[in-house]
């Protein structure tokens, strides 16, 4: 769940997989890269936003008018298109409503948040609630240390630059709180869609709403710990193999 280059560039999972497992990532086109080890076959898809909604094309649209960067498909289409695999495993970042960051979080418990703008009004904090939760079956729990967790998907990032004022960003944080542990943008879309698959979710907690210190905003760089996400994202392919 995100850009291709926050991964490949920033985060360096793709040679962290290469080093471990003694394999060669390939380009298949912009959005998917395959690999092979272990006698397995791997294909790496990247998705980012939960549906192809007014939210996302608006953005798609900003980011290619201004050559930022392509951005992958939502992440109902992506998880349509898996049909014959043996498992599905995703790795993503969220945003805390409560714990730690860099916290780890399996979740077995997806709820959705559906806006109609990017840019929310203080007014509408009190509209805003997560509905239809469903359940899974995450293959992470029992085998990878993290908290069992119940997770929001938002087609809005909740950031400080998505809202009117910051305090208003900790409201709806405490709001959210009694209805979720942490939010993204594409678990819920990744899951409602896999059919039939053995699926595993891993997330890593990278901002937290509730402090104006540890919120993300544009202005601000953005820091992870790096090489603890890309030790979970092994022990998670480690579980599987």
């Amino acid at each position: 769940g995100g850009s291709v280059r926050l991964y490949l560039n920033y985060i360096m999972l793709f040679s962290t997989i290469e080093k471990r497992f003694n394999c060669k990532i390939k380009k298949k086109n912009n959005f998917e890269f395959q690999t092979t080890f272990n006698n397995n076959k791997i294909q790496i898809l990247f998705a980012k936003n939960p549906t192809r909604d007014n939210i996302y094309i608006k953005y798609k649209n900003y980011l290619e008018k201004n050559r930022i960067e392509l951005l992958p498909p939502p992440g109902d289409e992506v998880a349509k298109k898996i049909k014959n695999s043996d498992v599905v495993l995703f790795f993503g970042l969220c945003g805390g409503f409560k714990g730690r960051k860099g916290d780890i979080y399996l979740p077995e418990k997806l709820l959705e948040i559906s806006l109609n703008s990017h840019y929310l009004k203080k007014e509408y904090i009190s509209h805003i609630n997560a509905i239809n939760q469903i359940k899974i079956n995450n293959i992470f729990i029992g085998k990878i240390n993290g908290k069992k967790s119940k997770i929001i998907t938002s087609n809005v990032a909740l950031c400080a630059d998505s809202i009117e004022e910051e305090e208003s960003l900790i409201e709806l944080c405490r709001k959210l709180s009694d209805q979720g542990d942490i939010v993204d943008k594409e678990s819920y879309s990744i899951a409602k869609n896999i059919k039939n698959i053995p699926l595993g979710i891993m997330v890593m907690s990278s901002d937290l709403l509730y402090n104006k210190k540890t919120m993300l905003r544009n202005k601000r760089p953005f820091i992870i710990d790096t090489k603890k996400f890309n030790k979970f994202c092994l022990k998670c392919i480690e579980s599987v193999l």
